[in-house]
């Protein structure tokens, strides 16, 4: 009888566990991914020739993040019993957020139906969103103090950038937003699709800055990047 362990996790909180990997982490998981069977740490010490204490302090990190999981299995030899490893997200989020970015495409469908206000809606389907999004990877993304909760560029710039969004700093309290997921064929994405995403922001940064900074988001895409501004509460 084997057991197997699985951190569940929500796509937010994988999405901030695998921008904060460290190269060699990445490195691993892709050769998991590659692999697309369960292995364990001598098959990995074999391929990637590094020492066995690496591999498992580095699959350990995998584990703990949710990225990988590990099943016990019986022994080939005398002894403990050992551990196979795979992963339980794919290397490249591609798939997911075309899967997801179909979703939205149909929510705004219903939206733009439904007879409602349809942007008003969609800023607070994208206020819930960024509620569940901080209710979720919250942990990661919150500064230790103060200081950080008023500055929390950085750790927005980190979380879009895992959403897929090529997120890169820009001048001063700026964040510039290079791609967008739920663009296609060229074409920027639906505008409600952009209120969505700008609910789901200021929701977000209530929360992580404690309602110290607040932001505005300038959709320019496709022409060029779209914009996030951050504004601190008193100004």
């Amino acid at each position: 009888m084997t057991v197997k362990e699985r951190n569940e996790d929500s796509f937010s909180a994988m999405t901030v566990g695998m921008a904060s990997l460290t190269p060699k982490q990445r490195s691993m998981l892709l050769v998991l991914s590659d692999l697309g069977e369960p292995a364990t740490i001598n098959v990995l010490t074999k391929i990637t020739g590094l020492h066995a204490n690496s591999v498992r302090e580095t699959l350990s990190v995998l584990v703990d993040s949710g990225l990988v999981c590990r099943t016990r299995v019986p022994s080939e030899s005398r002894g403990r019993p050992a551990w196979e490893y795979e992963t339980s997200v794919p290397a490249d989020l591609s798939v997911i957020v075309s899967e997801f970015s179909g979703f939205v495409d149909a929510v705004c469908s219903y939206l733009e139906m439904s007879g409602t206000p349809a942007t008003a809606e969609a800023e607070h389907i994208g206020e819930l969103w960024g509620q569940r999004v901080f209710v979720d990877a919250g942990e990661d993304l919150q500064g230790s103090d103060d200081e950080e909760a008023e500055h929390p560029l950085a750790r927005l710039r980190i979380l879009f950038s895992s959403l897929g969004f090529g997120a890169v700093a820009g001048e001063e309290e700026r964040i510039d937003l290079t791609l967008c997921p739920f663009a296609r064929d060229g074409a920027g994405p639906n505008r409600l699709t952009c209120a969505m995403h700008k609910g789901m922001i200021s929701s977000l940064l209530t929360g992580l800055s404690d309602h110290k900074v607040t932001a505005d988001l300038e959709v320019n895409l496709p022409e060029r990047p779209c914009v996030v501004t951050l504004t601190g509460a008193d100004h």
